[in-house]
């Protein structure tokens, strides 16, 4: 079996049948963008679910950033989301790509292929455990695995594709009562935490007597945190 990233079809052994992998499943970890990886999401795939399908499974925080202060209505084209759209899914870079040409009998050829192209799990060529990485917002990457592969049997419902199996996806509580998740960023010389994650009724309560604001020198700005992106 060669070692590929590209679309060509696996080599089978002498005497074994060539396997329909539209009727397989793949488990898939996805890791939270940090140096030390750690899984915070995992599903489980069909091999008809089509790379535009995994691309839409990558819910980030810094997608749905946005400048505009507290008392502002931030609109939709103000999340970085629709400022800086681009994305990709990402396995080799250039470099490795013209190292891999120079060692034909260990890899096969590489493509570049449109998330719009109808390009389904099936179709690629890649290895459990290693390592590939999506891309978005400029530099927020996001390292993913295909932890296991297996035939679907009878048991398995078709049409109830992807699966989420795990997550363990909550950054940040609120510093203020560590029992809910936050909801604001908040920028202030009052909190010994800089920048602050705080819940709203946090906020709400430190910042507000009643509907008035105290006179408070802080800025907050609208705060998602990852295990909200995947109700």
């Amino acid at each position: 079996m060669k070692r590929s990233t590209g679309t060509e079809d696996i080599e089978n052994p002498v005497g074994f049948p060539k396997l329909d992998f539209s009727q397989s499943e793949f488990n898939i970890d996805f890791e939270k963008p940090l140096v030390q990886l750690r899984s915070y999401w995992r599903f489980l795939l069909r091999g008809e679910t089509s790379l535009l399908e995994l691309h839409s499974l990558f819910r980030c925080s810094a997608d749905f950033g946005t400048a505009v202060e507290e008392g502002q209505a931030p609109k939709i084209q103000d999340f970085n989301m629709f400022k800086y759209p681009s994305s990709f899914l990402f396995i080799h870079d250039t470099p490795i790509r013209e190292w891999m040409k120079k060692k034909p009998n260990e890899f096969g050829p590489t493509q570049v292929k449109s998330l719009a192209s109808g390009t389904k799990i099936k179709d690629l060529v890649c290895r459990l455990g290693y390592p590939y990485v999506y891309v978005h917002q400029g530099k927020c990457e996001h390292v993913f695995y295909f932890t296991d592969l297996r035939l679907m049997d009878v048991q398995d419902y078709p049409i109830d594709f992807p699966q989420k199996l795990s997550d363990t996806s909550v950054e940040n509580y609120c510093v203020t009562c560590h029992r809910r998740i936050a909801d604001w960023i908040v920028e202030s010389d009052s909190f010994p935490i800089y920048p602050t994650h705080m819940c709203d009724d946090c906020y709400r309560s430190f910042h507000f007597i009643v509907k008035y604001r105290r006179d408070i020198d802080s800025r907050a700005y609208v705060y998602v945190d990852p295990s909200n992106l995947q109700l």
